[in-house]
């Protein structure tokens, strides 16, 4: 019965361990910022790690261009971003250990 309530003591101090180490983590994201850029370099979108929006800069020649032209930049420059936050969120969740070849986290 001892190897059992030491057992259960150890999950319970990896759970605490665990939860503290996703505390430091959601804070550490709160200060990242990425920027996702067109292919064009005409839009950029300042994301934070919390998912927000910081910025949208929008070049003032493309509005001459029309509203498809200038929402398919838009939405190229914030799938750049969301994929430049996607690799933050990694990286630090890892501590900077590379991950095995095939292995992939959840996010």
């Amino acid at each position: 019965m001892n190897k059992l309530s030491d057992m259960m003591k150890g999950l319970a101090d990896l759970q605490g361990t665990m939860d503290s180490m996703g505390e430091k983590m959601q804070e550490k994201m709160k200060t990242v910022q990425v920027e996702g850029v067109s292919a064009t370099g005409m839009v950029k979108i300042v994301l934070k790690g919390d998912l927000s929006v910081e910025s949208v800069y929008i070049d003032d020649s493309l509005l001459a261009d029309g509203a498809n032209v200038v929402s398919d930049l838009v939405r190229t420059a914030l799938s750049d971003g969301l994929k430049k936050l996607k690799q933050e969120m990694k990286d630090n969740a890892l501590g900077g250990l590379p991950l095995p070849d095939g292995l992939k986290m959840p996010f």
